[in-house]
């Protein structure tokens, strides 16, 4: 019997790419918010300890106070800006996210297929190999020996597949 040969091993193998280069882009994705996350983190904390020097300070000139607030409205603009960005990532990363899924469910579809495929190969292989081992063993043990005296039978004798042997209907098997 020929080898196991899967007619689609070639779409598995573009969806195995396909699923990696899905996956890439969702990681890609996950690290920009995790450092959008970590910029407006350091905002934050810029602005906390701004506010903490402010508070802090003895006497407040009106220019440095015009600096903070400066500071201040100007760090709040940026973090509006990364929340909005914060808020586009997770949506694109829950769109990829879908995208990954569908590629490991054609992934998984044609995993199994090929799977099935297999397993009705080997079954056949099997089968045939049992068929072969019957053949011979049946050559090696019944062949070249007499035919019973009297037992003349009318029906016709039984061909044994791909063998070269033939079965009469008393059950003893010859050479044709």
């Amino acid at each position: 019997m020929k080898k196991f040969e899967f007619r689609l091993e070639t779409v598995l193998r573009f969806r195995h790419t396909q699923l990696k280069i899905e996956r890439d882009k969702l990681n890609a994705l996950v690290a920009e918010g995790q450092t959008l996350m970590a910029t407006l983190e350091r905002l934050q904390q810029d602005r906390r300890d701004a506010y903490a020097d402010i508070s802090a300070a003895d006497t407040i000139e009106a220019l440095e106070m015009r600096a903070f607030a400066a500071f201040s409205i100007g760090a709040g603009a940026r973090a509006t800006r990364v929340r909005e960005q914060i808020a586009k990532n997770r949506e694109a990363s829950e769109r990829q996210r879908v995208i990954v899924l569908e590629a490991e469910r054609n992934v998984r579809l044609l995993e199994k297929l090929r799977e099935r495929r297999f397993q009705t190969w080997k079954h056949a292989l099997n089968r045939e190999m049992e068929a072969i081992a019957q053949d011979s063993w049946l050559s090696s043990h019944l062949v070249g020996r007499p035919a019973p005296s009297g037992s003349v039978d009318a029906r016709p004798a039984k061909q044994l597949p791909d063998s070269g042997l033939k079965m009469d209907r008393s059950g003893l098997v010859q050479r044709k």
